[in-house]
């Protein structure tokens, strides 16, 4: 922590902390751009993603990822 400060002090700026930092407030802000599911993206529901049995077939991770925030966000637990 203290080599942090120095570093601060000494005018050095981590920009990719600054950026990160920038993209998390928009993420966690609730303004997210809304994107239209492309049309080849495969439907992915919460049993499918909890459940006990494999996928039918490979999923982009993309599908997965957003079944679980719309599920997250209709429980409120987004933050």
């Amino acid at each position: 922590m203290e080599r942090i400060q120095e570093a601060m002090q000494d005018g050095w700026v981590n920009e990719g902390y600054n950026r990160w930092l920038a993209q998390r407030q928009q993420w966690t802000s609730g303004n997210r751009p809304v994107h239209p599911r492309p049309r080849n993206m495969p439907l992915v529901t919460h049993e499918m993603v909890v459940g006990d049995r494999p996928f039918p077939r490979a999923v982009p991770l993309e599908a997965v990822i957003e079944c679980l925030v719309d599920l997250w966000e209709e429980e409120d637990s987004w933050d």
